[in-house]
């Protein structure tokens, strides 16, 4: 792990040295490739790591740090491949996969290019999509990963946006209260501001326990000094 030197003011570095310790404490992830800056709440994080699992690490070690209202990823995936291992090799493994995830609809497919893996098809729910990625993102010899799943349409029920709203308020790891949700054409829509990366993130996680939602746009601002709930 490298921190950028420069001449900065201590609640940058204060920022940087918090980043640049949670990846080097995320298990996960090989951290030794990465630098580290940070400038006015927004961390900034290049290098390279070897797999994309380890890239996804990254971008959730980021949301876990107090005080970052904006990460930018700037790294590369340089995957330590089977030897001789071919598009058709990862394809292979990448159907096993997602034939022997439980949750994976039979309706997901999958397309290998350059060890590029692009998910497609319809399913019933996110947390379906979600497992579709999950079960092959940790692939050896995967660069990345392109996610296209798609919702099916449901119907429109009038109390959505309350029952979203109130969801919200019932999560714990959630200060909701600063939180408006709009559903246009079955696209939730978040307004407002939170606390933190990581809020951001679970308020867009929480809105997908409406059927009605295909779609999320999470136009969440995030504050580091707002007030949360105690």
């Amino acid at each position: 792990m490298q921190i950028a030197s420069s001449s900065m003011t201590s609640p940058n570095l204060a920022l940087q040295t918090a980043a640049a310790v949670e990846l080097e404490w995320t298990p996960e992830l090989d951290a030794s490739r990465l630098t580290v800056w940070a400038a006015s709440s927004v961390v900034t994080v290049s290098g390279a790591v070897g797999s994309y699992s380890e890239l996804a690490a990254v971008g959730r070690a980021m949301r876990r740090v107090r005080g970052v209202s904006s990460a930018i990823i700037n790294v590369v995936v340089d995957p330590a491949a089977p030897q001789g291992a071919t598009d058709g090799d990862i394809r292979r493994v990448v159907e096993r996969a997602l034939t022997w995830a439980p949750a994976v609809p039979s309706a997901v497919k999958s397309q290998v290019r350059n060890r590029h893996i692009t998910l497609t098809g319809e399913v019933d729910w996110d947390f379906q999509r979600e497992a579709a990625q999950l079960a092959v993102e940790d692939l050896r010899g995967v660069r990345s990963l392109d996610n296209q799943i798609t919702l099916s349409s449901r119907t429109r029920v009038e109390t959505a946006e309350q029952r979203l709203e109130y969801a919200m308020l019932r999560n714990p790891r959630l200060d909701a209260r600063s939180v408006t949700v709009t559903i246009v054409e079955n696209t939730a829509i978040l307004t407002g501001h939170v606390a933190t990366l990581a809020e951001k993130k679970q308020a867009g996680l929480a809105t997908w326990v409406c059927p009605e939602v295909t779609k999320i746009e999470n136009r969440l601002a995030v504050r580091p000094d707002s007030p949360r709930l105690r």
